[in-house]
């Protein structure tokens, strides 16, 4: 379910959730939410990167707690 995924990401950066919001909700591209957000291109594709990374993580934690993978 979406919204349990949304949940399990809580525990990434405030500023991580917001890119993601943007990139994966809103369907922005790494330029427009560099435009959106002031933040340099290079930084917001490093910290989509790692935030990905982590929630690759947390999403595998979810998931074994869930009983979907061991």
């Amino acid at each position: 379910d979406r919204s349990e995924l949304w949940n399990a990401l809580q525990n990434l950066p405030k500023d991580t959730l917001k890119l993601f919001s943007l990139h994966f909700e809103k369907g922005l591209t790494h330029h427009e939410i560099a435009q959106e957000t002031k933040i340099p291109i290079g930084t917001v594709k490093t910290k989509l990167r790692r935030g990905l990374i982590e929630a690759r993580k947390l999403l595998q934690e979810f998931n074994t707690k869930k009983g979907i993978i061991r």
